[in-house]
């Protein structure tokens, strides 16, 4: 039997599996963490469909002389559910009251809203609430996807887009442990979550352009694997400090710690650093 992906002979070695169906489930797991899914195969020339789909995967592998499979890259599926909810949202927005339902139904019914809901849990959640009145507006919320959704096809622009937040961000964080021994809350509330936001970011543009080659790289002689997570732990080490308001602790992480880490990651992903 010959077992193709995307046109190119797959390296894989079979064990127990009997059927078509076990070796796509065996196939799904070899794909884990590569960055990429299944997204359609065919058997023996005929493809997999709602009326083909079943027959398919029971077909025994002794009887099967082609196998052709065609994955997608989760990245590329992303930014077309993203695309196409923003045009829902817009959609929704522009309706009358009374055809907004079925717009939203539509949205539901289609393959980017289940992509969401399975691999962007909070992007579909905030889409959600878009459409039922509860979270940002329809635009508010068509705006924050295509921020994202630009993060996905053009990173490196976005990435380099960053470096006024970054050093700003950093030097705020560097002002927090004043800001909080001088009663000045509100300012190191919204430092908080001006680092959150912009942290969130970077980490996802890092996955979006290093993904598993983050590991070849280094920062600050660390490698960057090690680097993310000891830089994660203590993001989340200044958030429990700040909430139980322990105010040396908060200060002493978010200006030792997180400041010098930020503008290291940033300066290592954004091509100051090998």
């Amino acid at each position: 039997m010959n077992l193709t992906i995307n046109g190119g002979a797959a390296d894989i070695t079979l064990e127990n599996e009997k059927t078509v169906g076990e070796l796509l489930a065996a196939l799904e797991k070899f794909l884990e963490g590569s960055g990429h899914i299944m997204s359609g195969f065919s058997v023996d020339g005929v493809s997999a469909g709602g009326d083909t789909l079943e027959d398919l995967f029971a077909k025994n592998l002794g009887d099967t002389n082609e196998i052709n499979v065609v994955t997608s890259s989760l990245h590329t599926l992303l930014a077309e559910a993203l695309a196409l909810s923003m045009d829902s949202l817009k959609q929704y927005g522009d309706a009358s009251p009374e055809n907004r339902p079925a717009i939203q139904d539509k949205w539901l019914s289609q393959s980017a809203a289940s992509f969401l809901e399975h691999r962007a849990g909070e992007l579909y959640a905030m889409i959600r609430a878009a459409f039922g009145g509860t979270g940002l507006s329809p635009a508010g919320c068509a705006a924050l996807l295509a921020e994202r959704r630009e993060e996905l096809c053009n990173p490196r622009a976005e990435l380099a887009g960053m470096a006024e937040v970054v050093e700003e961000t950093a030097k705020r964080l560097e002002d927090l442990p004043l800001d909080l021994q001088t009663g000045k809350d509100d300012h190191a509330r919204e430092t908080i979550q001006l680092f959150s936001a912009a942290s969130e970011k970077l980490l996802r543009i890092i996955s979006y352009t290093e993904g598993a080659r983050a590991g070849e790289k280094t920062v600050d002689g660390t490698p960057a694997k090690t680097f993310l997570a000891d830089f994660s732990a203590a993001v989340r080490e200044l958030a429990e400090a700040y909430g139980n308001r322990d105010a040396v602790l908060a200060g002493d992480l978010a200006e030792y710690e997180l400041a010098p880490r930020f503008r290291s990651l940033y300066s290592a992903f954004s091509g100051g650093e090998n």
